[in-house]
């Protein structure tokens, strides 16, 4: 008992003292929580003073933020005293949002690539100077949306900015406010990097550098020709492209930017060179002289709408360009690293040989640079580079990303690993960083209203790209201690590059006023050929992340694949002599359309979406398919009847196209029915011809049998057609049959009579011929029945029986000597 009572207490005890640790963690968590929450309170709560708190951020995000105008983009000594920036800000939690807030807050400037890419990350310090926060809305639902205005004067004391110096600075527009649940939060902030040339009434910003600078100009758009009709009118996947180049669109806004902004002869237009998609050529050029958009419901395709839209853009892009650095990029923009890897060299070289005469055509009297390549995304592998050497490329537009050793001064290097080493001049990287959310956003459909733009760098939130591109350049020409005079600023945009026409306006002022200011010097992209080659040299390097966004093998394999049945079509047509040569349709005319309509599945617009490259892949093989469909085997209306083995299958051939086709037939699905020897002739153009195909029939009777068309080297034309026969004759194999079936029941007959012969014990004695042969007569034995031990008749004799035969061989019986023969043996 005493034992017992002793365990109990023990597990009193050991109860108790539980409850007394399980009381005191209770305590201390209950402290931490309240301590933090007040320390969340103050630290987010607005300070009356002009004071700048420590800014917190909820784990999960409760708004979002935009910025959609920054006044003024670039700070000058004689613009606006103050800063303001409109926006709208965005409940995208579960809880409500009350007594929302807006206010700026700014760091010092930068003085390093890694502090400006900081400020653009939104991971800088930007606790320097702050202004008041301004009321914004009292409650903001889930789901609602709410626009602001804040305002802050850029130099002063409590309250303002303090900018007194021209750099670079950090800025972070920061929203705070209380959820449901909560205290006061951070919901949500964006930040930028703001350009301040000169404080208002300060001094001007200066450099003892002045770097070489080249600004491209894209005109790109997603690939949109799908093929031609027999005509010659092109074919459209959509209408978006009318859309684009009319008043409002993004490729009009681009082409306006620079008629209203950038006069000929200026700094500013000595340092542009537009890089231009022949593929946008190509395809305005067809609209402004007709043509049809696919349509969506897969019938027939249907007039388009936007030729007159297409010649205005197309005349004013002549007036822009004339006397400007111009390159061509590849057909389509294709993607090059691709089309190498997928063993498309013919294809790849297409892309840069078609590109550039069609731009130097379209454009007239502007010669495209044919030696300088801008790669998607700045980046190439090992292979291509030794391609593109070979074929005459000096200069390489890269990202430092793709290279091993990149000068972070963006120097030009040389690029080893080819034999003939070209110069590579460094995109910078920061400039693309920052313009890369003003691409068009990517578009699965067939049409493709936007793409995935060709960024160097990651994506961010929402912001004012302008301002930070050109915070960019003025740190690059002022700040940054690794640029140098011999450093070229190469600023390259995203290709799909959509800005409203302000933002554009705002961003050529903004460079033209370094130029103004001689913190840079408008370059030529590429020197005279006399200069010499840069010392230092570079491998390159293809990152792994471009790599998994690169067009996927499995279009590229049918890419190959449709291009050769492009090809070999092409070698089975000829033209139509006929015809005025002036006239006259090429094979070419038919087959390149489609053979650039694959090269649009590869194009580098569908980096990462593989979707809408196999919706152009499709596209590009439903025009295939409907060419080939132009030829084909009519379906007769009655069916076909063979009177003899050898009688020939009369067929008709139809050839809509504009040129003659040489074709075989083929017979599928046929056991009855077989063609010898394939029969190749030619179907002239635009006509139906009759042939008599030699056939051999091996059966009778009524059959279908499959009759596909193809060209000479097995490219089936039209769709395959079913055959009805109906044959009265006998076919080689049933004559044969018959033959040996006939030949086999005579030699069984002779072998029949020959036994009989045999069995008979031969031919008759002499004088008795044709008579029978006389029966022996039996004794009284034989007629009584079988003599006492003679064997059963219908028992084979065994080995021990004692019985004598009738010899075969005329010898005497076995019995010996004095055996005496019977009747039968006589």
């Amino acid at each position: 008992m005493k034992r017992e009572r002793g365990r109990r207490a023990h597990r009193a005890d050991v109860r108790a003292s539980l409850l007394r640790c399980v009381a005191a963690l209770g305590l201390v968590g209950l402290i931490a929580v309240g301590a933090a929450g007040a320390a969340g309170a103050v630290e987010n709560r607005p300070a009356a003073t002009g004071g700048h708190p420590r800014q917190t951020t909820p784990a999960a995000a409760l708004a979002e933020l935009s910025v959609s105008e920054t006044t003024p983009r670039v700070v000058t000594p004689d613009g606006p005293p103050e800063l303001v920036v409109t926006g709208r800000i965005h409940n995208v939690s579960d809880r409500n949002l009350s007594n929302v807030v807006v206010r700026l807050q700014r760091g010092e400037p930068v003085t390093s690539a890694d502090a400006a890419r900081a400020a653009l990350d939104g991971t800088a310090p930007t606790d320097t100077a702050a202004s008041p926060f301004v009321p914004v809305v009292e409650s903001l639902a889930p789901g609602d949306s709410a626009d602001f205005s804040v305002r802050a004067p850029l130099a002063g004391g409590d309250g303002t900015l303090g900018i007194s110096q021209p750099g670079s600075y950090p800025l972070l527009v920061n929203a705070n406010g209380q959820p449901d649940y909560g205290g006061d939060a951070r919901l949500a902030a964006t930040s930028m990097l703001l350009p301040v040339v000169g404080a208002p009434g300060g001094a001007t910003a200066s450099s003892s550098v002045s770097p070489s600078t080249t600004v491209l100009w894209p005109l790109v758009s997603t690939p949109k020709m799908v093929g031609r009709d027999t005509r010659g009118r092109a074919i459209l996947a959509d209408d978006e492209l009318a859309r684009s180049v009319g008043p409002g669109g993004r490729l009009f806004g681009l082409l306006q930017a620079i008629e209203d902004g950038v006069a000929p002869g200026s700094n500013l237009s000595r340092s542009l060179c537009f890089a231009i998609d022949p593929a946008l050529l190509e395809a305005v050029e067809a609209m402004s002289a007709g043509y049809l958009v696919r349509s969506s419901s897969g019938e027939g395709p249907v007039e388009g709408a936007g030729g007159s839209t297409a010649d205005v853009w197309l005349n004013k892009l002549r007036d822009v360009v004339s006397g400007r650095c111009v390159i061509a990029l590849p057909y389509a923009d294709a993607d090059l690293v691709a089309l190498t890897r997928s063993g498309m060299d013919d294809l790849r070289d297409l892309a840069f040989t078609r590109g550039a005469e069609i731009v130097e055509r379209v454009l007239g009297g502007s010669k495209p640079l044919s030696s300088v390549v801008w790669p998607a995304e700045g980046v190439l592998d090992d292979a291509t580079l030794s391609a593109l050497a070979e074929s005459g490329t000096s200069t390489l537009l890269l990202s430092p990303s793709g290279m091993e050793e990149a000068t972070p001064g963006l120097l030009p290097t040389r690029v080893s690993g080819a034999t003939v080493e070209p110069t590579a001049l460094p995109i910078d990287p920061l400039v693309s960083r920052a313009l890369r959310d003003t691409a068009a956003t990517p578009g699965p459909q067939l049409g493709g209203g936007g793409a995935a733009a060709a960024a160097l760098e990651p994506a961010t939130p929402a912001r004012d790209a302008v301002t930070d591109s050109l915070g960019v350049l003025l740190f690059r020409t002022t700040a940054d201690a690794n640029v140098t005079e011999a450093s070229r600023l190469v600023v390259a945009p995203p290709r799909l590059w959509e800005q409203r026409p302000a933002d554009h306006a705002a961003f050529l002022g903004g460079l033209e006023r370094l130029f103004q200011l001689n913190l840079a010097t408008p370059g030529w992209l590429v020197d005279q050929t006399d200069s010499p080659l840069p010392e230092r040299a570079t491998a390159l390097t293809y990152p792994a992340d471009v790599g998994s966004r690169e067009i996927p093998a499995q279009v590229g394999g049918s890419v190959r694949r449709g291009t050769q049945r492009v090809t070999d079509f092409g070698s089975a047509l000829t033209p139509d002599n006929s015809v005025d040569p002036n006239s006259r349709v090429q094979p070419e005319d038919l087959t390149d359309p489609v053979r650039l309509a694959y090269l649009g599945a590869t194009s580098s617009s569908w980096r990462g979406n593989p979707t809408a490259a196999n919706h152009r892949l499709s596209a590009a093989n439903l025009s295939l398919d409907r060419l080939l469909a132009r030829v084909q085997v009519n379906r007769p209306a009655t069916p076909l009847s063979l009177a003899a083995s050898d009688s020939p299958l009369p067929l008709a051939v139809s050839n809509r196209l504009p040129v003659g086709v040489r074709v075989q037939v083929l017979l599928r699905d046929s056991p009855g029915l077989d063609i010898p020897h394939a029969q190749e002739f030619d179907v002239p153009a635009n006509s139906t011809r009759q042939r008599l195909i030699p056939a051999e029939v091996s059966r009778s009777g009524q059959f279908t049998v499959s009759a596909v068309l193809t060209t000479p080297g097995g490219t089936e034309l039209g769709p395959p057609v079913r055959l009805l026969v109906s044959s009265t004759a006998y076919g080689t194999i049933t004559v044969i049959i018959t033959v040996v079936a006939g030949a086999a029941l005579v030699l069984l007959s002779a072998r029949r009579l020959v036994r009989r012969f045999r069995g008979a014990g031969g031919t008759p004695p002499p004088g008795e011929a044709g008579g029978e042969r006389p029966s022996p007569t039996p004794d009284a034995g034989d007629r009584a029945g079988p003599r006492p031990g003679a064997p059963d008749q219908d028992d084979p004799p065994g080995p021990d029986d004692d019985r004598s035969g009738p010899s075969t061989t005329g010898r005497p019986p076995a019995g010996g000597p004095g055996t005496t023969a019977t009747e039968s043996d006589r």
